[in-house]
């Protein structure tokens, strides 16, 4: 439980670094985009959106874990926000990897996954 705590705050963390969308299902760097956007501003409802099932059953873990984040920490990130440099798109089929940073962190990635044509955020839940 205490792994999945911390893996729920690294990608709330994580998600507070990007502020920038306006995509298309049919490009994975676009919609990765928009998840960002959307935890970034803390609207995971709408980041359910661009995700998988699993992935909206991890948003709503976050969700709940969200108020425990400190006020100064969430400012900070947000204040990273404005420095996203969206990286390599690999794509595989049905299957990509959208590589992404900040100027506080790089080498950050999400997998992405096509669901009935559409590319949707595909989060795993880790033990």
């Amino acid at each position: 439980m205490k792994k999945l705590l911390s893996i729920g705050f690294v990608l709330v963390f994580s998600a507070f670094m990007f502020s920038c969308g306006g995509g298309s299902s049919d490009n994975p760097g676009d919609v990765a985009k928009d998840f960002l956007t959307a935890l970034s501003n803390q609207d995971y409802d709408k980041a359910k959106d661009f995700g998988t099932e699993e992935t909206g059953q991890i948003l709503d873990m976050i969700k709940g874990m969200a108020s425990m984040i400190p006020a100064e920490e969430v400012e900070a990130d947000k204040a990273d926000i404005k420095t996203l440099k969206m990286g390599e798109v690999e794509i595989d089929g049905d299957k990509a990897v959208v590589h992404y940073g900040t100027d506080k962190k790089t080498g950050e990635k999400l997998d992405m996954v096509k669901v009935d044509g559409k590319w949707k955020v595909a989060m795993k839940k880790e033990m």
